[in-house]
């Protein structure tokens, strides 16, 4: 989920986190930290039966996905959430993420609430083009190579596709305490409850709650020194494909249609640029910084700007939770295991990729032990590699604001093409 604090849940100060003070463990370090964890290791697995009741903490997009991924099997799946609105505005889904939607029959109502977004369009702040380059559609891929949507929509989507089969979500409950014994799970809810359980998923967003009870506080976000501004507002038929509009200071202007004569708008700051006062000026705060921008529909974006209790805030941070992302029976999903910038547009199909991975290794393997680790391999090293594009890209950034640059640099066509092929490997 996007940074925020979710249902009057404390957000911890953020403070540099292991993705800052070293390099993340490569395949190697996985190992040695798995031994410490879980012991010496053995290959002598107790097989088991496939986890039969299932706990997912967070039902955001990973939680939700995880959850429409394990449907069609026989497991109990308990969903819990102390607060699961939506955070946020749009969201990006490049074909990665599109292929793991569809393996569980959720690509066609995604593509039906979405809209295309195949340019990479920048263009200075009077509106003059600075770079402008289509994103190539894969020949015989069949689903587009990146959507956007709003995060309401696709949670409804996924909320939906789950209540269909009976499986709900508890609002307003999260975990107190968990205890690992053996082979199950054992943990206290805030509704004075306790469950037992052979697997725990924390999908529970930045903050985790799962992740500090069982990982402990250590592990937590880092700060980069940007934050953003989003909302929805009302469509314009000039914008017909996605925008960039580059300001001076830093600060960066996105326009994306959305269906129903609907756009998903951003603002993007520098930490140091911002004057934040009282949630209630926050719309003052964007008109006035809305008026460097000169671009023709520029006035009416600024006409059109929603009230502050519908501009969505946030600071940028970065995480990445050495590897392995499982402790015992509890496993770490999305945001929980790892955070980036909307830079690389890869935050969310990072989360749902985790989810059709997770969920895929659970079926094929009777062993919750082996499940988990395979699961690790296939995801650290992807993860890390979309970590670290978002977060060199947010820092690029922030290094061109007080350059006397009236721009910052722009993206590398060729850069960004590299990447989006990375993202059409197998997972």
């Amino acid at each position: 989920m996007e940074p925020g604090v979710r249902g009057g849940r404390h957000v911890a100060p953020a403070r540099p986190g292991p993705f800052h003070r070293r390099p993340t463990p490569p395949h190697a370090r996985f190992q040695r930290r798995h031994q410490e964890l879980t012991g010496p290791p053995h290959h002598d697995w107790t097989f088991m039966p496939q986890p039969r009741r299932i706990l997912i903490v967070g039902a955001g997009i990973a939680g939700l996905t995880l959850a429409n991924a394990l449907r069609d099997t026989d497991a109990e799946i308990r969903l819990v959430d102390i607060d699961s609105r939506p955070i946020g505005s749009g969201v990006g889904l490049s074909g990665n993420a599109l292929r793991a939607l569809d393996a569980h029959g959720l690509l066609q109502p995604v593509l039906a609430g979405s809209s295309l977004s195949m340019h990479l369009h920048m263009c200075e702040a009077d509106g003059t083009t600075l770079v402008y380059s289509e994103r190539p559609q894969p020949e015989g891929q069949p689903y587009p190579d990146n959507v956007v949507l709003s995060r309401k929509v696709l949670a409804d989507i996924l909320l939906g596709s789950l209540i269909e089969r009976g499986i709900t979500v508890q609002d307003g409950v999260t975990i107190t305490e968990v205890r690992q014994a053996g082979d199950q799970v054992i943990t206290d809810f805030t509704d004075g409850e306790s469950g037992t359980f052979d697997l725990v998923v924390g999908a529970d967003g930045f903050n985790s709650l799962i992740r500090r009870r069982v990982f402990g506080e250590e592990f937590r976000t880092g700060a980069l020194g940007q934050a953003g501004y989003r909302w929805l507002t009302m469509g314009i038929p000039s914008i017909t494909h996605g925008r960039m509009y580059l300001g001076a200071d830093g600060l960066k202007l996105g326009l994306y249609p959305l269906p129903g004569n609907t756009i998903y708008a951003f603002v993007t700051k520098p930490n140091g640029r911002i004057v934040r006062g009282s949630d209630r000026l926050v719309r003052t705060e964007m008109i006035e910084a809305l008026k460097q921008f000169t671009f023709p529909e520029a006035a009416r974006i600024r006409a059109d700007l929603p009230p502050s209790n519908e501009i969505h805030f946030g600071p940028f941070s970065a995480f990445l939770m050495p590897a392995p992302w499982y402790r015992g029976r509890v496993v770490l999903i999305g945001d929980a295991a790892h955070v980036m910038p909307p830079h690389g547009s890869s935050g969310a199909a990072m989360a749902i990729e985790d989810a059709h991975v997770l969920a895929e290794e659970l079926k094929q393997h009777s062993c919750v032990e082996e499940a988990l680790e395979r699961f690790m391999g296939r995801r650290f090293r992807r993860t890390q590699r979309a970590v670290r594009q978002s977060v060199r890209q947010c820092l690029a950034e922030n290094a061109a604001d007080g350059t006397g640059l009236e721009s910052p640099p722009t993206i590398d066509p060729a850069e960004a093409k590299e990447y989006w092929e990375y993202l059409r490997e197998p997972i």
